[in-house]
Order: structure tokens, then sequence, then C-alpha cells
């Protein structure tokens, strides 16, 4: 889902030629979502689901 959020700001700043200020924003959006919103989401889904959640994550990419 993040991920096609990422390449929808991407593409968007690439339909209507804001180059610099779009991909700034563009790339605001996957550190904070890397940093804080991921983060947050894997920390839940660990303390919900333990150690079957643990083996998952080892196994899937985050951005995948």
């Amino acid at each position: 889902m993040y991920l096609g959020f990422v390449i929808t700001i991407f593409s968007i700043a690439i339909l209507y030629q804001r180059v610099i200020s779009s991909f700034a924003r563009a790339a605001l959006f996957f550190i904070l979502t890397n940093r804080w919103y991921i983060r947050y989401e894997e920390k839940i889904m660990l303390a919900k689901f333990g150690p079957e959640f643990e083996a998952y994550r080892n196994e899937t990419r985050r951005w995948i």
C-alpha cells in the first residue's frame, strides 16, 4: 500500500513537471512512512501475533 502511494506521488510529480517540490514530498512521505508508520504497525502486529509475525517479517521485505 505504501509503495503504491510513493509510486503515485512520483508519477504525479512527473505528470505535472513539478520536479523538485513533488519529489521532495515523495521522499518525505517515504521517510516518514518507513520510520514511523511501518514501525508502529509492526510493533502492534508483533504484540498481536508474536513469533508468527516475527517469522513472516524475517522472510518478507518491508516495501513489497
